[in-house]
């Protein structure tokens, strides 16, 4: 299995969602996180983020895509977690693989 982070960034270049990706072979992707800086929430940021992931997931041939959100209990972790994941995406597009792990 592959781990990636995905990362959306404004027209300014400032990280406003990211989410992480289990990859099981090429037939299942699982979305375990996801989170929008507090600032940029309600502008359309993650709609974009999952209507993009969608679009290349399926580009890719994947049969499924399972999504596990927590809605509120793991809100805030995750949005402190977006500079977290905006570490990791920068580091991982330097590397040949754009992943992680």
């Amino acid at each position: 299995d592959s781990d990636f982070a995905v990362l959306l960034r404004d027209v300014r270049g400032t990280a406003v969602s990211a989410a992480t990706l289990d990859v099981y072979g090429s037939e299942v992707v699982v979305m375990d996180l996801m989170a929008t800086a507090e600032e940029a929430r309600g502008r359309g940021h993650g709609r974009v983020l999952v209507n993009s992931l969608e679009q290349w997931l399926t580009e890719a041939g994947t049969r499924h895509w399972v999504v596990c959100l927590s809605s509120t209990s793991a809100s805030s972790a995750a949005s402190s977690s977006l500079a977290s994941l905006e570490a990791l995406a920068a580091s991982s597009s330097s590397s040949a693989g754009g992943g992680k792990g």
